[in-house]
């Protein structure tokens, strides 16, 4: 997977963060920016006195391979939800959603220790119209659950979310709490193993 500047990506399973992309920065809140200037705004940048221009490419992306199991999920996310919420955050949102729609089970999230293909319990393979329908919702919901608890701890003066606490690390005397509202995108991918949503975990 490719992620660049302080957008990135989880990978949950049931009770745990399997993987969460470190953001890119030259310095303390200064991300990569994906951007192509052009001569005039270089020529604009000079005359204000700006030298130092922020420009990456795709090419400067952080690439990784991670192997999927079945009923692990993908979140990519912005900084407006990276900003206000740790991967055990997102986590706590998703498990709950997940385990009451019946595709995590709460066993198989209190054992962190087994990996997750072998914590699938096997079902009827059997095509269920319904099911296919709400499984093409999830993504959705756990997306729509994401952002409004993203949106409420950027709003949020008490909370220190992660922000602030690379403020407080960065900057110990500066008196900086509670949430950083910012622009939020979210989506969310399941992994499904030969097409059986109804395989849980």
């Amino acid at each position: 997977m490719y992620s660049l500047g302080d957008s990135g990506f989880l990978i949950l399973a049931p009770g745990k963060v399997s993987f969460m992309s470190p953001a890119q920065t030259h310095a303390f809140n200064t991300p990569y920016q994906l951007s192509k200037l052009t001569e005039r705004m270089k020529a604009q940048n000079r005359i204000f006195g700006n030298s130092a221009q922020i420009s990456e490419t795709p090419a400067q992306s952080d690439v990784t391979n991670h192997k999927l199991h079945h009923g692990e999920l993908v979140i990519f996310a912005t900084d407006g939800v990276l900003d206000n919420l740790s991967g055990m955050d997102i986590l706590k949102i998703v498990q709950p959603i997940m385990e009451k729609r019946g595709y995590w089970s709460a066993a198989s999230s209190a054992n962190q220790g087994v990996e997750s293909r072998e914590a699938i319990v096997k079902a009827d393979k059997r095509r269920d119209p319904k099911e296919e329908k709400n499984i093409a919702n999830l993504p959705s919901e756990l997306a729509y659950a994401i952002m409004r608890n993203a949106k409420i701890a950027g709003l949020d003066t008490r909370r220190d979310g992660p922000f602030a606490k690379e403020v407080h690390k960065y900057f110990p005397n500066e008196e900086y709490h509670g949430g950083k509202p910012d622009d939020i995108a979210v989506i969310v991918a399941l992994a499904i193993q030969d097409g059986n949503p109804k395989a849980k975990l």
